[in-house]
């Protein structure tokens, strides 16, 4: 038997080695990315503690609307100052005030959460076991601090009930609160055709990580006329109602 006899034998069976390595990997591969249960389970928990949390309490809001270019280079803007109060059940009045604090004439009712803009379902409602299997979750990445990224999308786009959100998620993987948020909602709302937004947390009543800042950028498109705009949130001085003396 020649040496290049036996080479063509091996040479299927050194194929199939390979074949086999690389699917073991891909397997493996697909394992990483695979987000822990628990990890949602908690995100799910602390979006509770969250609502919670803020039950009784009072902040101070800042918004920023400024009309921007192509560019993002900002052409017009307003700033607007707001004082936020919630009730033990959680509805909002907003209360309009200038840049000191001191209240106008304007108050309103509102049932919005702060991280969902004004919208039905807010980024951290995918977490929710019942809305769960509406949406894949995927594994970027794990840091060395113990937080990790996770990004989630629709399943079935085309077969997708109500509303939705397009995401990644920063979270601290032991607690599972939420650190950064930046996506999409989905479908996007009447009349936008772009949209992007992002929501940073910081712990900043009872040690609780609640909304700090947002910023939503978008296109937005009313009979003829299309133009670019970006929204900028501050939310500051948290307090229980008991302890503010904001009335």
């Amino acid at each position: 038997m020649t040496g290049r006899t036996q080479i063509g034998r091996l040479w299927p069976i050194a194929m199939l080695f390979v074949v086999l390595n690389l699917l073991a990997f891909d397997a493996r591969g697909q394992e990483a990315k695979k987000v822990p249960t628990a990890w949602l389970d908690a995100v799910e928990t602390y979006k509770t503690k969250i609502s919670e949390t803020l039950k009784g309490t009072i902040h101070h809001r800042e918004d920023i609307h400024q009309m921007v270019s192509k560019k993002g280079d900002a052409k017009k803007s307003d700033t607007t100052f707001s004082v936020v109060e919630r009730d033990l059940d959680g509805k909002k009045i907003i209360t309009e005030t200038d840049r000191f604090g001191t209240p106008l004439d304007s108050k309103r009712q509102d049932s919005d959460d702060d991280d969902g803009k004004h919208m039905k379902v807010g980024p951290l409602d995918a977490f929710k076991k019942e809305l769960r299997g509406q949406y894949e979750f995927r594994l970027l990445e794990i840091h060395e601090d113990g937080t990790a990224t996770i990004a989630y999308n629709p399943r079935n786009p085309d077969k997708f009930k109500g509303d939705g959100f397009a995401a990644k998620v920063t979270i601290d993987t032991t607690t599972g609160a939420p650190l950064k948020i930046a996506g999409a909602p989905f479908p996007l709302p009447r009349r936008m055709k772009e949209m992007k937004m992002e929501v940073v947390y910081e712990p900043l009543i009872d040690s609780v990580y609640v909304p700090s800042r947002a910023r939503t950028r978008g296109m937005a498109k009313f009979l003829f006329i299309k133009f670019r705009f970006q929204v900028e949130q501050r939310f500051t001085d948290y307090k229980r109602a008991a302890e503010s003396e904001v009335k």
